[in-house]
């Protein structure tokens, strides 16, 4: 783990109890696995998965029982087609079955889905789970080279405001970060952004594509650039007209433009 890396660790294990990195170099461990290492890994976490829903959640003992499903009988990810399929009506009718009776129940965070098919679902997180996503995210990222000490732009859905704790700004300094306000913004602000960017020297820009691609437009024509962007990362919407992001970034050769990541 090179030295940055460390720090960030520190950081998070000390000020948040978060593990997150720990789970990070488990998981790029796992990049150096075989195919058939990799799904022998899989139908293990899949095995203990199962175990865990039917020793530690009311819901899943009384569906497997009523089945008459055991945790061996499930043993591969074809196996889990055997258990019916979980909805949203049945998440919010057994809520409070589902939830576990172990350690992983514990401060866990109510999350709740945007309602795109008209109804909303409810999802607890396990800090646990977090953790883990949140490492998921760091290795996925460091595959198309995007490691954790690298700086990085973020044109995001989270400003940095008035009420954001200590904590979580100082975060955003250790992780080398700057974050745009991608919900109340105008092309009047293009200027600043650039002139942020140019000053900051970022490796990644990353966010959502249509501003992504308005800021692009914005590049071109002032005739401007920002020469340390070598990776420009799009999520949540569908990439379109990516050859003016690439123009605009000058991505060619070993620079990037990456989607969904």
């Amino acid at each position: 783990m090179k030295i940055y890396e460390l720090i960030l660790s520190l950081f998070y294990r000390i000020v948040k109890d978060d593990k997150r990195f720990k789970y990070y170099k488990k998981l790029q461990s796992n990049l150096r696995l075989s195919r058939n290492e990799i799904l022998e890994e899989q139908n293990i976490n899949i095995q203990k998965l199962i175990d865990h829903a039917y020793n530690q959640t009311e819901y899943y003992r009384e569906l497997m029982d009523l089945h008459q499903i055991t945790p061996e009988d499930i043993k591969t990810k074809e196996d889990l087609m055997k258990l019916p399929i979980l909805t949203k009506q049945l998440i919010k009718d057994n809520i409070n079955k589902i939830i576990s009776k172990d350690r992983f129940s514990h401060n866990m965070a109510k999350v709740m889905s945007g309602g795109s098919t008209g109804e909303l679902g409810i999802v607890y997180k396990s800090q646990f789970f977090e953790q883990m996503s949140r490492a998921s995210w760091l290795r996925n990222n460091s595959m198309i080279g995007w490691m954790p000490s690298d700086k990085s732009v973020w044109i995001w859905g989270s400003p940095i405001g008035q009420h954001t704790s200590i904590i979580t700004k100082l975060g955003i300094i250790i992780n080398r970060r700057i974050i745009f306000n991608a919900f109340n913004y105008s092309i009047t602000d293009f200027p600043k952004w650039y002139n942020k960017m140019l000053k900051f020297k970022p490796k990644v820009v990353f966010g959502y594509s249509n501003i992504l691609l308005e800021f692009s437009k914005f590049l071109i024509e002032k005739k401007i650039n920002l020469p340390s962007v070598k990776m420009v990362v799009s999520t949540s919407e569908k990439l379109k007209n990516y050859n003016i992001i690439e123009k605009a970034f000058n991505l060619k050769n070993s620079s990037r433009l990456c989607l969904g990541v």
